[in-house]
Parts: structure tokens; sequence; C-alpha cells
């Protein structure tokens, strides 16, 4: 009876890490990406499949990539996560997604985007609205060259 017992207490134990292990991993998983809401008010879409490289500086989004939406997330190879926004101006603006404060992870809520470690909010443009930071969120020029966006990031 002692080493039934003792047998199952082991494999219960083993058992129990093992979930715990996994429900960490998923966890972890789930971190990779920030939360952006794709709409065609305003939203952002998710990163695009794949990274793009940065040519001479610069990453080239298509025009057509803006046709329906306001914004895009661009997740550029060896750079920064970027927002890209078609303004109401026809012009364009591209941010780095991330906060100024601690480098943590954007989510849109309404009209902002809000940081889930200590409650920063910027505004749709980048601009600063409420900290801990104390910086709105780095700007990089942009430009059309032919149809694409071009985004200097170097």
């Amino acid at each position: 009876m002692k080493n039934d017992r003792r047998d199952f207490l082991k494999k219960s134990g083993f058992m129990c890490g093992g979930l715990l292990l996994g429900t960490m991993l998923v966890t972890a998983e789930g971190c990779k990406t920030p939360a952006a809401v794709a709409t065609t008010t305003g939203g952002a879409t998710p990163p695009m499949p794949g990274k793009l490289t940065i040519t001479d500086g610069a990453v080239k989004v298509p025009v057509a990539d803006f046709k329906e939406l306001k914004a895009k997330l661009v997740d550029v190879e060896k750079g920064p996560l970027l927002l890209v926004n078609k303004n109401a101006d026809g012009t364009y603006s591209a941010f780095e997604f991330k906060c100024t404060h601690e480098g943590g992870p954007l989510e849109k809520r309404g009209d902002e985007f809000v940081c889930p470690w200590h409650n920063t909010i910027y505004g749709l443009d980048g601009s600063l609205k409420s900290g801990p930071a104390k910086t709105p969120m780095l700007s990089f020029p942009t430009s059309i060259d032919g149809d694409n966006v071009v985004v200097k990031v170097a």
C-alpha cells in the first residue's frame, strides 16, 4: 500500500509540474506580439507576415495596404516594430510601437494606445497623453516613392 501511495504522489507531482510548465510556455508565447485591433476606422492590422528588410536605411510599405485601413503594424527585420499611419490629409507617419517608459507593449483601446505595464497612454498620432512615460512615441520620417510608403529607420 505504501508503494502505491508513494507512486501515486510522485506521478501527481510530475503531472502538476508539467501542467504548470505548459501554462507558462503558452503565456510567454502569447506575450510576443502586441495586441492590436484591425478596423477600417483607424485600428492597426497585426504585423505583416514575415519581416520587412531595411534597405538603404529605410523600409518600404505598399500604399495599397492602406486602401481600407488607417494604420498598419510593420515588423522590421533587425529593426523596430513600426506603427505606420495614413493621416486624414493623405500623408503618412510612422512610430516605434512600444512604450517610451520601459519598452512595454502597447494595446489599442478606443482612440488610444495604452501600455499595460504602467498605464502610459498615447494618442493614435503617437502623442503622449499621460505617463509615467515622459516622451511621445519615437517617430520616423516618411515619404512616398511610387507605390510605397518609405519609412527612414536608420
